[in-house]
């Protein structure tokens, strides 16, 4: 982000991008190595578990998924970080075991089609007991391997691509009788998937490689964010390798053959119902903003313009469907936060991750500084909401006409944990 892309963000003042971390000085880290950490055997380009002619990464050989890997291999050292981050396997955990239940008020929580809604929610534990859960997300993620399938695709090739960045489906190719990811037992609970990631982002990731010192805030963002997008999307593959009414579904009602025909005529599937469950008191349900939500504190806004930088917002928001809730309405008002530069170049260093506490569920969680607030479209927000009970009353906009919010308080240090600290602060710790 140049400071051409800044002067648009005209909430912004020049002073909250230097503490942001945004700089056209800004260079890639120089007081460490980047990462250096394996890639999670889920990105490799085959696994034991699966047939040689089904490999991980469909459509490609070998030798094209070694290519690839020189423009996208330090977004997937990050995505398998996350992954098997503190944070990310407890909401792994959640998802798995936790048990699905009707809301209290089930007759007025449907989905798009009418059905209803179940809802699960966070299982709390023991400290003695992390490790127990940790272990489960692991072996969980290890089976995983061998039911999800990745393939880089165009727009052109798959229409839906045009609305996003990263699509999950069912893929019964992998399994077609169902799979478990749960345990080691042969009961199938789930189906496979099949995970395509738009071309463009490797195109940039391959450009932005290639550049200089004044492409590092970029290629830095991107990284992140395609990363991020990958553990969002597997978050949906974990469900759909896990929810047995979902293969009840694939099994009674669709049989391969009337699958097939559907996919070839260009239809999305119908019949198989994919009724994604709502977690704790949220208003809507999409599994990956919850994985972001659990591991971020927020979800992730990329406008698909590599030169603007990242926004993040508490989950539910307005701000990604903001047409549609399965419950309940919107807030009137919510604030998007600029993701500190500060906090991504921390993910792209390797001893930040080796330094991880065990059992940190809050470490990669995002410092909420400086914002924008909007107001939700009148027709939508929730007429009965006040911000005066909410958060949003502690932190006012300077004037009605400038919707900029900062959470810096006097006194008070940018660092809210070691993910967010900035180099000088990180100097001031190597020195205590």
């Amino acid at each position: 982000m140049d400071s051409e892309a800044r002067n648009k963000v005209r909430a912004i003042k020049v002073e909250d991008w230097k503490k942001l971390g945004y700089s056209d000085s800004t260079t890639a880290n120089d007081d460490s190595e980047g990462l250096t950490n394996e890639i999670d055997p889920i990105f490799h380009y085959n696994h034991p578990s699966r047939p040689p002619a089904l490999p991980i990464w469909a459509e490609l050989t070998g030798a094209e998924y070694k290519e690839l890997l020189v423009d996208i291999k330090p977004m997937l050292q990050l995505a398998s970080l996350l992954l098997r981050s503190p944070p990310g396997l407890n909401a792994d955990c959640d998802l798995y075991y936790s048990p699905r239940k009707h809301p209290k008020d089930r007759e007025a929580v449907k989905d798009v089609n009418g059905q209803p809604v179940l809802e699960f929610r966070h299982i709390e534990t023991t400290d003695d007991y992390c490790p127990h859960r940790e272990a489960l997300a692991n072996d969980a993620l290890d089976r995983l391997a061998g039911v999800v399938t990745f393939r880089v695709i165009s727009e052109e090739d798959h229409p839906d691509m045009a609305k996003t960045l990263g699509l999950t489906e069912i893929f019964f190719q992998a399994r077609p009788r169902g799979v478990n990811i749960q345990d080691d037992t042969k009961l199938s609970k789930g189906m496979g998937s099949r995970i395509f990631i738009r071309d463009t982002l490797v195109t940039d990731l391959r450009r932005l490689s290639k550049g200089g010192a004044q492409d590092t805030i970029k290629l830095s963002s991107l990284t992140f964010k395609e990363a991020a997008m990958l553990c969002h999307e597997l978050f949906h593959a974990k469900y759909m390798a896990t929810d047995s009414p979902l293969l009840a579904d694939a099994l009674v009602e669709t049989s391969m053959r009337g699958y097939e025909a559907m996919r070839d005529k260009g239809r999305k599937d119908e019949t198989v119902a994919n009724n994604e469950p709502l977690y704790e008191d949220d208003t809507d349900a999409e599994l990956g903003y919850v994985w972001e939500q659990c591991v971020f504190g927020g979800h992730i806004q990329f406008d698909r313009d590599v030169n603007n930088c990242l926004f993040f917002s508490k989950w539910p928001s307005i701000f990604t469907s903001p047409g549609y809730l399965r419950r309940g309405a919107w807030r009137a008002q919510m604030t998007k936060y600029v993701v500190p530069m500060h906090y991504i170049m921390n993910l792209l260093r390797q001893k930040f991750w080796d330094d991880m506490k065990e059992g940190d569920f809050t470490a990669l969680r995002i410092k909420k500084l400086i914002g924008i607030r909007v107001n939700c479209r009148p027709d939508l927000a929730d007429l009965d909401w006040n911000i005066n009970d909410s958060s949003e009353v502690e932190y006012p906009l300077e004037r009605p006409s400038l919707p900029r919010v900062s959470r810096e308080r006097v006194g008070e240090r940018l660092v809210d944990s070691r993910t967010n600290e900035t180099r000088q602060d990180r100097l001031t710790w190597q020195r205590l």
